[in-house]
């Protein structure tokens, strides 16, 4: 807790509470702009504790780059700063409702989306009627199944939070032809009625009659800071909890208008963005306002300085009032059309490395670049920012929220391998999973020993399939040829029997390059092929979800090394194989299921974990937009501006009920993300650097930036005319483009290399020498095969060295094949004659 007390008249506890330490009214509700003011507000008030001091202060976050935030703020403030709890809204109402109704019963939660997808997997297979078992029809695996039964899973989760009339209706009888009413009464019939939604709404008549003390554990305060908007049902609950305890809530909006009435229909004259993007603002206080938690609101909106571009724009958003005149840019509001996303991320570069020339006092931890997905951008910034520090143009950065399995060499790995398994074994697929140390150390294979060994199996002719019976179950004759076991028998012959290419042993010829010291190479070949063989076997059982989490287990310890692994990745990706075998008991799921209906679940639950890196912890921060929603930076940067990628759009499932009927306070990606946008314009404290990809990479042909970026471009049109033109910078195709580094140009390059490059593209041309001197003969043809033909148009040049010079290049051809020899090329058929 802080260190210090609040001063007179600031909104302290003596303040604020009743003589039972109760909260004795409605939720408070502190309005502004600046997250900054917010922060002031809210330290004043938990400067004085609201308990004893082993009483944690409870502040209900929206994200982890906003917890940071919080938590870096109020140390700097207070210098002591201790016992925090910073939960998500869900998480802090899990622990109020376990702390009034008790917590679930032992054997797991049967209610989560993990845990309802078993049971409707279940249930699906017992037969449903109407377009669901259209749907399931031909699915003989039960892929479609589970796939349909995730969506179901997520879908009623969703209704617990934003429907749960509609599901107490289901539990009464309402729509008894509706198929998905008939699985939702099934699934209440297997788990009993006591759901979140049933226990949400038995929470909420609890706390508006409690009249005891506060339960254990349950803090006298709690915060809600930087929350944009919250589902109803937590209204609800909030704005009953705050009879018993102290409830704030830190609402950041970008202008004040949307507290009054009228802002659901924003009169002619207003600004236009609040009124196209601020549909999200309206609902919430919509919602707030029905559930009576606007009857206490403190205003604290700070006017922005008017003397800038950026300035006038934020002040305009906060009197919501038309567009202002200004002068013309002025550098603190930029836009950046480039040709592709690498271009993106090389203009950023060159631009921030131009700002922190202009002013010593900037540092790069106080720029944040963020865009919709970092997932996309995450390797180009990698390779665009990476280098060694203290060499020119390097600067530090850091990468935030990333996708586990785009970030985890042993995920993408331990998939590939998955995925390599059930198939028919190409041989260049199969090779390239020893290209990844770890799976090669666990075979006593190193780098030299692995590119032996892809040269082994390129050259004994193994193309794919694990034998003669294999290939009879793809349908498809049972022959040995170009097998694995076959090109294993070749080489195996040659190391113990090497016949110099003249005798057959058993029908197989050996293949003598197998020598020495080498046999400890083919020996490792063969341990990997015998445990993918083993490992294939062993799919073809099906198995409860227990069993199979458990297999899977015992497959990274079977083909990855332990000392070659990350061992917390390794120990986390057991963790989540185990946590979904417990989602399935939890459901009481026990039917066997056939491994591609694991996989799916395994690799569904690695795409959607995130690993939190440390936010904030110097550099410049790159994110995606939602982790640091609303947070004040110096310099803010967007990437990925492009149509269709911003706002994000999602197409939701045609028997989702809330998407056919929707309502104030709905989840919509498209809103949020428009209420993003103006978030972050209001969050840039002395710059805004907007970048899309407004060209095509290949073809030079325009590309539109976002609806949003578009709007943006029609408000600054009002302030300059011209904006357009005079605002948005178009980027070369090249970043070694002379424009880069000419005087006076609009656009500014940094990077050493690219200068150079300039020069050479820009400096004198020497003369240009022929390739040949003189005529070619030409052999005129009457008639011309359809193969020439065809050759020529492949490749024209090729074509003319060949035919007209009599020059042949040679190809060389290092991957493994993966189709048998249907015919002999011209040196095979030089070789069998020799």
């Amino acid at each position: 807790m802080p260190g210090e007390r609040p001063e007179e008249g600031t909104g302290g506890e003596e303040d604020s509470r009743n003589e039972e330490g109760r909260g004795g009214g409605p939720m408070r509700v502190v309005a502004g702009n600046r997250l900054e003011v917010l922060l002031e507000g809210l330290a004043q008030r938990v400067a004085l504790p609201a308990g004893d001091p082993f009483t944690p202060e409870v502040i209900v976050l929206p994200s982890p780059g906003m917890e940071k935030w919080v938590a870096r703020e109020l140390s700097e403030r207070f210098g002591i700063w201790a016992n925090p709890s910073f939960p998500y809204p869900r998480n802090f109402l899990d622990q109020v409702m376990e702390a009034f109704l008790g917590g679930p019963e032992e054997g797991g939660d049967p209610w989560s989306r993990e845990a309802m997808t078993w049971s409707l997997l279940e249930l699906l297979g017992e037969g449903v009627p109407g377009e669901a078992g259209a749907y399931l029809e031909g699915d003989s695996r039960g892929i479609k199944r589970f796939q349909l039964a995730r969506r179901l899973a997520h879908t009623f989760d969703q209704y617990m939070v934003y429907r749960p009339e509609l599901l107490f209706s289901w539990e009464e009888g309402a729509d008894p032809g509706d198929w998905q009413a008939g699985l939702w009464r099934s699934l209440a019939a297997r788990h009993g009625r006591d759901h979140p939604a049933r226990r949400a709404e038995l929470l909420a008549e609890r706390l508006r009659s409690w009249e005891g003390p506060l339960p254990p554990g349950l803090p006298p305060r709690v915060s809600l800071f930087g929350l944009s908007a919250l589902p109803p049902l937590f209204v609800r609950i909030f704005q009953a909890l705050s009879r018993l305890m102290e409830v704030w809530l830190y609402l950041p909006l970008p202008s004040p208008c949307f507290l009054d009435d009228g802002a659901a229909s924003p009169e002619e004259g207003r600004h236009p963005l609040l009124e196209t993007m601020g549909a999200l603002y309206r609902d919430f206080l919509e919602v707030l306002r029905q559930e009576g938690a606007l009857e206490e609101v403190e205003k604290v909106f700070d006017p922005p300085g008017e003397g800038t571009l950026l300035g006038g724009l934020q002040a305009d958003l906060l009197g919501n009032r038309p567009a202002s005149s200004r002068d013309g840019p002025d550098g603190t509001l930029e836009l950046h059309s480039c040709p592709g996303r690498l271009r993106e991320v090389e203009a950023l570069k060159d631009r921030l490395l131009a700002l922190f020339e202009e002013d010593p006092t900037l540092r790069p931890g106080d720029v944040a670049v963020l865009c919709p997905d970092l997932e996309v951008y995450a390797s180009l910034v990698e390779a665009v920012f990476g280098g060694e520090p203290g060499r020119p143009g390097f600067i530090p950065f850091q990468l935030g929220e990333r996708n586990y399995r785009g970030e985890s060499p042993l995920g993408e790995n331990f998939l590939r391998l998955l995925d390599t398994l059930p198939g028919r074994l190409p041989a260049s697929r199969t090779a390239d999973l020893l290209e990844y140390p770890p799976l090669a150390e666990r075979f006593g294979l190193g780098p030299e020993e692995v590119e032996q060994a892809r040269l082994w199996i390129r050259e004994s002719g193994i193309r794919w399939g694990r034998d003669e019976e294999h290939r009879a179950r793809e349908g498809l004759p049972a022959f040995r040829e170009n097998s694995w076991r076959w090109g294993l028998d070749r080489l195996l012959l040659g190391y113990a029997a090497p016949a110099g290419g003249k005798s057959l042993y058993g029908g197989v010829l050996p293949f003598d390059d197998v020598e020495g010291t080498a046999a400890a190479v083919l020996g490792g070949l063969c341990s990997f092929f015998s445990a993918l063989r083993e490992a294939r076997a062993a799919l073809e059982e099906p198995r409860p979800p227990g069993a199979w989490a458990a297999f899977y287990s015992g497959l990274l310890e079977k083909f990855f090394s332990p000392s070659g692994v990350d061992s917390a990745d390794a120990a986390w990706m057991r963790g989540l194989l185990q946590s979904i075998g417990e989602a399935a008991a939890s459901a009481g799921f026990e039917e066997k299921i056939d491994f591609l209906v694991f996989q799916e679940a395994f690799s569904f639950r690695l795409g959607e974990a995130v690993r939190r890196h440390s936010f904030l912890a110097g550099g410049v921060h790159f994110a995606s937009l939602l982790p640091m929603r609303g947070l004040p930076f110096r310099v803010i940067c967007l990437l990925g501006m492009n149509d269709g990628d911003f706002p994000r759009s999602e197409t939701p499932a045609p028997f989702d009920r809330i998407a056919r009927d929707p309502r104030p306070g709905d989840r919509s990606k498209r809103e949020d993300d428009r209420s993003l946008f103006l978030e972050t314009i209001a969050a840039a404290r002395e710059r805004l650097l907007v970048f899309w990809g407004g060209r095509s990479e290949r073809e030079g042909s325009p590309l539109p930036p976002s609806v949003a970026v578009s709007e943006l471009l029609d408000v600054l049109e009002e302030s300059i005319p011209g904006g357009r033109e005079k605002l948005v910078r178009d980027h070369p195709l090249q970043p070694f483009s002379p424009r880069y580094f000419l005087k006076g140009s609009e656009i500014r390059g940094f990077q050493g290399p690219w200068l150079q490059a300039a020069r050479l593209v820009s400096g004198p041309r020497g003369e240009r020498l022929p390739f040949l001197e003189g005529e070619v003969a030409v052999e005129e043809e009457n008639q011309v095969s359809l193969e020439r033909l065809v050759s020529f148009f492949k490749d024209p040049a090729g074509f003319f060295l060949r035919e007209s010079l009599g020059l042949y290049l040679r190809e060389e051809k290092e991957e493994a094949q993966d189709r048998e020899p249907l015919r002999l090329g011209g040196l095979e058929t030089y070789k069998i004659g020799d």
